[in-house]
């Protein structure tokens, strides 16, 4: 925001700039490291409150002749002044994330997160599919910030309605006065809804821009009052004014020192958003004294006018370091630190000042603006759309390998293997995720009977094998999964888990319900505890914490359900669990990110340590086979891990995709130890029973 952005009515006033380089050093320092700054995110509540005062100055001396005039002036001046910088920013953070930022569960969303902010709405594209903007993975989408951008995009739809009704009727005080009281009604239906949201709805507080209008409204609301306050707080005793300085920076600081809460923005943004106003209006009805002095230095306020650039870069760097380098030790935070402020710096001289000061711009009719900087808008979406659309040619990673990478619906099956073609078919409902493979024009009988598979992610990971079967046989396969539920885990009942309650209970009642003779049901998920932390910033140590063990509980549960089902003639497979790391492979198997300290820990584990770790879940599944007849385990440990030490790469030929998960390859790896595991179940079965329930 420029100098000429506050001259107006009000005058420059340095100090406000000062102001500014506090905020975007207090984000800056929270994002480089919590630890440093624990409230650093409220410097964008900040940042709210002096836009909102700050774009209200530019218009107060301002006389439209007309709407249409006042709003093509506004945006012109707001798409030159906000655009470039930010089109650039994301251009090159898309195309520098093709190179080095694999695809994966913890990078998939940052895509979306990206092209939605080329044109305003990031913002509500987080909010609809974030849990929170404290979650662990959003420290690895370099867009995340730009949700604050479009906040105030989005309040820049409303502003010039508002304004214009201000300036029309300005000289009528009792117009006056209406539109201020309307301004802060708006805001105080906004801080209500805020409070409302702030609860269960977080992300729709933190993220929705009617929830946020307060703060800006606040800043409109300082700066159309001036006339009235600017007076009495400039003719104040110098103790009342002294008072208020200390606590206006009092509450400032106290904000920075804030913990996380699950109750941001309300009421925890209070604090900073009220002190910052008081600080404003000190600043500027007493802009001689000590506050405006410190903010008025030259490097405060020549920060401050790079704040917005530093604001653009400064995460887009971090982020990048993590998925690289890492951002771990003092010294990656140093050199983090300074490569953000650099960019930063070459974004405000080389974008922001040549295209604001531009003397053809300057001289360039307001509306012929407007449409010269929608039409490079649509440009530039077009662009970024197309280097997400390519991304996988473009990535230097080794995952860009999807076929040996990716376990999922887009690998390819063996055609040598297949003998049907096979019909794929998705949905969704209250048992969670169904996915079913139908096989079409076999060129040999089919198979009685279903292969239904019920599990977490580490039964999505199966598609691909399950596929290939399905097209080898000619069986019917179905595929059902709920992400971090595992079905019968053999260590809780499931009901225990209350997140995974209501999905596994509706998967139940759905195998009760279709589950027939002649059918095998198929139980992959993770049993065992995971290595801890094995996805974020620091290397993992130790096993994952587990809950309280009900283990004689949740191997009764599965025994009761699956004598129910075996009595049927429904044959019972449970996979045995597969091995775990302590370092995700599509993290560590680059050039560029082998230094992370998430590597630290290598990409093998001694093969005793992985069976000591099963062994616990392999004797419930051994107990509830003794329990239920038509039980048995089939065991991918000794295709995966042969040897005394268990990799998860070979060469360059991934085993598992991250530390649990396993690879596209491993899928053709166990596939014939699957197939026939399973044709071992196939001996002659009774004729299948009437026409079933889909499943």
């Amino acid at each position: 925001m420029s100098v000429s952005e506050h001259r107006s009515a009000i005058g420059y006033i340095p100090s406000i700039d000062g102001l500014r380089t506090i905020a975007v050093v207090s984000v800056f320092l929270f994002h480089l490291k919590s630890a440093l700054l624990p409230g650093g995110f409220v410097g964008v509540d900040v940042f709210f409150v002096i836009s909102g005062f700050v774009v209200t100055a530019s218009l107060m001396d301002r006389r439209f002749e007309s709407l249409k005039q006042l709003i093509l002036f506004f945006y012109a001046r707001r798409l030159v002044r906000i655009m470039p910088a930010l089109l650039v920013m994301l251009l090159a953070t898309m195309l520098l994330s093709n190179f080095f930022v694999p695809s994966s569960w913890l990078s998939g969303f940052s895509d979306d997160v990206g092209k939605s902010a080329f044109v305003g709405v990031s913002n509500i594209t987080l909010a609809l599919r974030s849990d929170s903007y404290f979650a662990p993975a959003d420290a690895f989408d370099p867009y995340l910030h730009t949700w604050s951008l479009g906040v105030e995009e989005q309040f820049y739809l409303i502003f010039p309605f508002l304004i214009y009704w201000h300036q029309a009727r300005k000289q009528d005080r009792d117009f006056d006065r209406a539109m201020l009281s309307v301004i802060a009604l708006i805001s105080v239906a906004s801080l209500a809804l805020s409070g409302w949201l702030s609860g269960d709805l977080q992300r729709y507080a933190f993220y929705f821009m009617p929830p946020r209008f307060w703060e800006l409204g606040l800043g409109m609301l300082l700066c159309l009052s001036v006339a009235r306050w600017r007076p009495l707080l400039a003719a104040a005793p110098a103790s009342l004014a002294a008072l208020a300085l200390m606590l206006a920076s009092a509450g400032l600081l106290l904000s920075f020192a804030m913990p996380e809460s699950d109750r941001f923005p309300f009421p925890m943004a209070l604090l900073p958003t009220l002190s910052t106003v008081l600080l404003i209006a000190i600043l500027v009805a007493r802009n001689e004294g000590i506050a405006s002095r410190s903010l008025s230095t030259s490097l405060m306020v020549g920060l401050g006018k790079r704040s917005y650039s530093i604001y653009l870069w400064h995460w887009p760097v971090f982020v990048l370091m993590r998925w690289t380098t890492g951002l771990h030790t003092p010294l990656l935070m140093i050199i983090g630190a300074v490569v953000a402020l650099l960019a930063g710096c070459l974004s405000y001289m080389l974008v922001e000042q040549p295209t604001r000061g531009h003397p053809i711009i300057i001289k360039m009719p307001r509306g012929r603006i407007v449409a010269a900087s929608l039409a490079i808008i649509l440009l530039c979406t077009t662009l970024g759309f197309g280097m997400v659309r390519f991304k996988g040619k473009m990535s230097l990673s080794e995952t860009a390998h999807f076929s040996l990478w990716y376990a999922d619906q887009y690998k390819k099956l063996s055609p040598q293997l297949s003998k049907c073609e096979i019909a794929r078919n998705d949905e969704v409902g209250a048992a969670g995720h169904i996915a079913r493979f139908v096989p079409n024009h076999c060129q040999m009988p089919a198979q009685q009977g279903r292969l239904v598979a019920i599990g977490d992610s580490h039964a999505i990971v199966y598609d691909p094998m399950l596929r290939q079967y399905a097209a080898a046989t000619g069986r019917r396969v179905s595929l059902m999964y709920n992400g971090g539920c595992s079905f019968l885990p053999l260590n809780i009942p499931m009901a225990k888990n209350a997140r995974c309650a209501a999905a596994t209970a509706a998967s139940t009642a759905a195998l009760q319900k279709s589950l027939q003779r002649g059918d095998i049901l198929f139980l992959p998920s993770l049993r065992i505890q995971r290595i801890e932390d094995q996805w974020v910033e620091l290397p993992a140590t130790k096993v994952e914490k587990s809950p309280p063990l009900q283990r004689g509980d949740a191997v009764a549960e599965a025994t009761q359900l699956l004598r129910t089902l075996s009595a049927r003639g429904v044959r019972i497979v449970f996979e045995a669990p597969t091995p775990l790391f302590r370092s995700p492979p599509f993290r560590c198997s680059d050039w560029f990110n082998r230094s992370n300290p998430i590597c630290a820990p290598g990409l093998t584990m001694p093969r005793q340590e992985i069976l000591d770790l099963r062994a616990p879940v392999l004797a419930a599944m051994q107990e509830v086979a003794g329990n239920v007849e038509g039980v048995a385990i089939w065991d991918p440990m000794p295709t995966l891990c042969p040897t005394s030490v268990c990799p998860s790469v070979i060469g360059k030929t991934p085993l598992f995709f991250d530390a649990d998960h396993l690879s596209g390859y491993s899928n053709d790896l166990l596939y014939p130890s699957f197939s026939r595991f399973m044709g071992k179940l196939d001996a002659p079965v009774a004729k299948v029973g009437p026409q079933r329930a889909a499943l």
